[in-house]
């Protein structure tokens, strides 16, 4: 399945001159951004939210190349390397022929991106649970540069593209 999604995105991806620093040729770059709304319980209760950013190189190797961004008062800013259905707290994985998956199985909650491609571009779901017995979401604030809780995590303005 990994040899056919990258076959489908590399074919979307024709017509496409851009590439990342991370890309060679052949490799593809799907981006994700979504905006989110929470309330904060601790510290500082209140609302907030922040723009979120992901960049995935898909490597024809299986690997991939991630970049992942908040901005805010305090931005955030992580990049790392991860193979293709390798399981870890931070997972990615091939679904179907047209669908991969992010998964972040942290303490509190899970946090899902599943990216579906639709010929030349793609659509991006961004979802969060908490887990049984869990109440609070635990996360980044950006507005005070330091892990926080969350009653609500909600996603709006999701974006995907294939370059």
């Amino acid at each position: 399945m990994l040899s056919r999604i990258l076959l489908l995105v590399g074919i979307a991806a024709l017509g496409f001159d851009t590439l990342d620093a991370n890309a060679a040729s052949g490799d593809t770059i799907i981006k994700v951004s979504y905006q989110t709304k929470t309330y904060r319980t601790r510290p500082h209760p209140g609302p907030g939210g922040a723009l979120n950013s992901f960049e995935f190189v898909l490597h024809r190797n299986g690997t991939v190349n991630e970049k992942y961004s908040m901005e805010g008062a305090n931005p955030l800013s992580k990049e790392s390397n991860r193979e293709l259905g390798r399981s870890s707290r931070v997972s990615l994985r091939v679904v179907s022929d047209i669908e991969i998956e992010r998964i972040v199985d942290d303490e509190t909650s899970t946090h899902r991106i599943r990216i579906t491609l639709t010929g030349k571009s793609c659509v991006a779901e961004v979802s969060g649970e908490l887990k049984p017995g869990q109440t609070e979401y635990r996360g980044w604030t950006s507005k005070y540069g330091q892990e926080a809780f969350f009653s609500r995590v909600e996603y709006h303005d999701i974006r995907c593209s294939i370059q």
